[in-house]
């Protein structure tokens, strides 16, 4: 993996499968840019003063050469990753993948074509825990450091 990004790594959902539809329409970017913008704002001003909000960046999926450079297997994506100052800075959320995953833990019904208030919290938690992630990087904690703090449920801002 290269060092100046990081990943969170998640099996991909039903790429442009039913799924896909309704995500994809189901939940308008201006709606989902809410959600990131709305969990910025959870981040203590001591930790959001250092990573300015612009360098939050949406995209809607994770390119094949950011796949490639970060190693992700073959079925599997990307929900955010992290590239250093070096780098060009900042964060980046895959909308696309984080939806599915949000769906998928939700248990939606693709047919009822809309997102459900479970699929809304999930994806809140989901995107929560992306610009924790992110931006523990940011404050160069190592992958291990990290994995141990999710796996402990202590991934607060202190």
């Amino acid at each position: 993996m290269n060092d100046d990004i990081d990943d969170i790594q998640m099996p991909a959902m039903n790429p442009g499968g039913k799924s896909a539809a309704l995500v994809e329409d189901g939940l308008s970017p201006k709606e989902f840019e809410k959600i990131v913008a709305d969990a910025f704002l959870l981040v203590p001003e001591k930790f959001s003063s250092k990573v300015r909000a612009s360098a939050i960046v949406i995209e809607d999926t994770p390119s094949d050469a950011v796949l490639r450079e970060q190693n992700v297997p073959e079925n599997y994506t990307l929900f955010g990753l992290y590239r250093s100052t070096e780098a060009g800075g900042g964060v980046i959320i895959f909308r696309n993948p984080v939806l599915h995953a949000a769906a998928h833990e939700a248990g939606v019904e693709v047919e009822w074509g809309a997102p459900t208030e479970p699929m809304k919290r999930r994806l809140r938690t989901i995107v929560r825990d992306i610009i924790w992630h992110e931006i523990a990087r940011h404050f160069d904690m190592d992958e291990f450091e990290i994995d141990a703090r999710e796996e402990t449920g202590t991934t607060e801002f202190k």
